[in-house]
């Protein structure tokens, strides 16, 4: 008897775990801005990536946030980030 792959499938995701993303974002910081951030100041909720670091830092991640968005777009296909803050 053969099962289908996609029945298969349909029980595992291939959406980028939270920890990727997170992981990723610090990569894009870095290549738009120069700022290093530390994984423990990304979090990501919904769409919505925070950083929390120094203020002349994260203005620095605002100026750019545009740029930071459309690489992060480009790299990590399977989340949806809609904000940088």
């Amino acid at each position: 008897m053969e099962i289908p792959i996609e029945d298969i499938l349909k029980k595992y995701s291939v959406a980028a775990p939270e920890r990727a993303v997170r992981k990723e974002l610090r990569v894009v910081i870095k290549e738009v801005t120069g700022v290093e951030v530390p994984l423990s100041a990304v979090s990501y909720q919904k769409g919505r990536v925070r950083v929390d670091t120094s203020p002349l830092e994260r203005l620095q991640i605002h100026i750019h946030k545009e740029a930071i968005l459309e690489k992060i777009k480009d790299r990590i296909k399977t989340k949806k980030i809609t904000d940088v803050r």
